[in-house]
């Protein structure tokens, strides 16, 4: 898992999750990714950024998002 806030990193670590330092590590060689994000900008970063799940994430990779974010944006992302 990956989460901005370090501390909430370190907390999760503490209880024995798998936590890396980044998205990219996040995304890379898993079958799924569940993002769970405040609002569609924050959704948008996170999938296109460089770096970010589109660009490091393996192909056929699924991606569930569930996030409060807006419905076009949900079919702009599929």
């Amino acid at each position: 898992m990956y989460d901005t806030v370090r501390e909430v990193r370190e907390s999760v670590a503490s209880e024995g999750f798998d936590v890396k330092d980044s998205i990219s590590a996040t995304a890379r060689d898993v079958d799924f990714v569940v993002t769970c994000l405040p609002a569609t900008q924050h959704v948008d970063d996170t999938l296109n950024m460089e770096g970010g799940i589109f660009d490091s994430a393996d192909k056929g990779t699924y991606i569930c998002d569930v996030s409060t974010i807006l419905p076009q944006a949900s079919i702009k992302f599929a």
